[in-house]
């Protein structure tokens, strides 16, 4: 791909989703899976790569210089988040980013009549937290995990996935019903299950920062409180809402 749009001259610009152009490890993820705080050292990040097998052949003088010439013949560069044009220019400081936030592609649609599919939760007195979105080993599979075991070491507290596990794509639910996933989650549905799941809360136990989180807009539209790790889109997102009230 390099290579193709070092040798066309139609413009093109790029939209910040991750930071592959950065780091290999895309989630700027060190050896034991942490968020290693976007450090941008090239003797620390060479040594953080010969640590994780899958990325230990990588020259990151030359992965850099590589995508910091792609980026300087865009006509544009997009991040959906600050924290996510801040993190990149971190990187490549040289590029001005523009800063403009996803949309939905739902804005203005009514989805009352939406059919809701998902698995009915014990009416048991317990509060229900929600996991929203695709649930994979950086984005929560792990956490979900602990998450119910901890619900069943508290009866006051349940946990019910309002998402899409890469190992169970089917509906799921276990024999005690503390951990629930309802399938391929589908924003379009959830105006109405909001209500069958008694979901109070949602909580996105990450590994890894995101640069911009739909399930959160989702979750702030339905007027539900959301726990987040203190990196990423997810804290500054915080900290704007707070100031929008």
């Amino acid at each position: 791909m390099l290579e193709a749009f070092a040798a066309l001259s139609i413009p093109y610009g790029f939209t910040v989703h991750d930071f592959y152009l950065a780091c290999p490890t895309i989630n700027l993820l060190e050896p034991g899976g942490d968020y290693c705080g976007a450090r941008t050292e090239s003797d620390h990040c060479s040594q953080c790569l010969k640590s994780q097998p899958d990325y230990a052949g990588i020259d990151i003088g030359a992965w850099r210089e590589a995508h910091q010439k792609f980026l300087e013949r865009a006509a544009f560069v997009i991040a959906p988040s600050e924290w996510a044009a801040a993190t990149l220019q971190r990187y490549f400081p040289q590029h001005e980013v523009a800063v403009i936030p996803h949309g939905s592609g739902h804005e203005g649609e009514e989805h009352a009549d939406t059919l809701c599919s998902v698995l009915l939760l014990p009416d048991d007195g317990r509060e229900n937290i929600g996991v929203l979105g695709a649930i994979g080993p950086v984005k929560a599979r792990a956490a979900g995990k602990t998450g119910a075991a901890h619900a069943r070491a508290q009866p006051a507290v349940a946990l019910g996935g309002g998402g899409l596990s890469r190992r169970q794509f089917q509906a799921y639910q276990d024999k005690d019903k503390v951990l629930t996933v309802h399938g391929q989650y589908d924003s379009r549905m959830w105006g109405r299950c909001w209500i069958i799941t008694r979901i109070r809360m949602v909580a996105f136990p990450s590994a890894g920062p995101e640069t911009y989180c739909y399930t959160l807009t989702e979750a702030w539209q339905a007027g539900r409180p959301a726990l987040v790790p203190p990196i990423g889109a997810w804290a500054s997102g915080w900290a704007q809402q707070a100031r929008d009230g």
